[in-house]
């Protein structure tokens, strides 16, 4: 599960998930085969893991966009959002679960500010 955080608006919040979501409808196998040749250590440990694995670049590109479907990422942006998710916001441990991704704006704690 990834908690994504706009920094400062709704608007940003929408466009970081608008953005996410293109970003997985257009992965390819192709551009999983280029990440992998990056070297840094944490992606070429995730790599490592699906290869002891046996999971592919097309299966990991299908996987991907499987689990990270519209239907599995939530906007939790305004009171009516937040209402309407509870259940699902509550349960995320929960292995049937199938959220994967959560899009909220960082809200400012203003208490004891000036």
């Amino acid at each position: 599960m990834i908690l994504f955080k706009a920094q400062r608006t709704i608007v940003q919040s929408q466009e970081n998930k608008a953005e996410f979501h293109k970003l997985i409808d257009g992965l390819t196998a192709k551009r999983i085969a280029s990440i992998r040749k990056a070297d840094i250590p944490i992606v070429q440990r995730a790599f490592r893991f699906f290869d002891e694995n046996h999971i592919g670049d097309e299966q990991l590109v299908e996987r991907l966009k499987r689990d990270f479907h519209k239907d599995y990422c939530l906007s939790v942006n305004e009171e009516p959002e937040k209402e309407q998710y509870q259940i699902l916001l509550n349960t995320l441990e929960d292995k049937n679960n199938r959220v994967r991704a959560i899009f909220a704006v960082q809200k400012l704690n203003e208490a004891g500010t000036c």
